[in-house]
């Protein structure tokens, strides 16, 4: 489509996706869990959506942190536009890391990163965690009590890395309202699909106290 891969992948289909069901998720009062990361700190600050369209070369991990940097507002702006009480709950959450080396063997699922580290690798992610544990602070976040709208979760360690899920302050770029506002305007023309979420607070959804 003539869109940068990651940032289609990580926002542009999920932009998507809750526009077409807004109604239903106001209706039903769900929680709304935009999967982030760390990296979302590196992406350009300058211009930040401008290799989306007809993307130019460059490294990976740039688009990867654009990408993540789109969801991170996204999250952001819903939390500001969705009353506090009522219809669906707006959370972010960070796995932190997700190393194989450190995820034990799952059957039928092979390894996308190496599993035989050197004496260096070992060193280098010894803070990290494996692909288990990250994904026990996504699930904690999608399904536990006492998670709310607006809130901000990721792993405990040192640097968000690894642990157990644990509340976390708001990133930096939550209060990017340009960014967001030129991010909001570009997905509508991609997809072609606004997105109205936004509640009086007299619908008929209501945000339960458990998922």
């Amino acid at each position: 489509d003539g869109v940068e891969l990651h940032f289609a992948t990580a926002h542009l289909g999920h932009y998507a996706l809750l526009a077409a069901l807004a109604p239903q998720l106001c209706a039903w009062g769900t929680r709304l869990v935009h999967v982030g990361s760390l990296s979302h700190r590196i992406a350009p600050r300058q211009d930040p959506w401008g290799g989306v369209v007809d993307p130019r070369p460059e490294r990976s991990l740039l688009s990867y942190a654009r990408s993540k940097l789109a969801v991170t507002l996204l999250a952001a702006h819903l939390a500001r536009v969705l009353p506090e009480s009522h219809g669906p709950a707006s959370v972010l959450a960070h796995p932190g890391t997700a190393v194989d080396a450190l995820t034990p063997e799952r059957d039928g699922i092979p390894a996308s990163q190496p599993t035989r580290l050197r004496r260096v690798d070992r060193a280098l992610v010894s803070r990290m965690h494996g692909k288990h544990d990250a994904a026990t602070v996504l699930v904690h976040a999608a399904t536990a009590g006492g998670v709310a709208h607006g809130e901000h979760w990721g792993p405990a360690g040192t640097g968000h890395l690894s642990g157990p899920p644990v509340r976390l302050a708001p990133p930096r770029a939550w209060g990017a309202s340009a960014a967001c506002a030129s991010l909001l305007a570009l997905s509508e023309r991609l997809t072609g699909l606004r997105l109205e979420l936004e509640q009086d607070g007299t619908g008929p959804g209501s945000r339960p106290s458990q998922p």
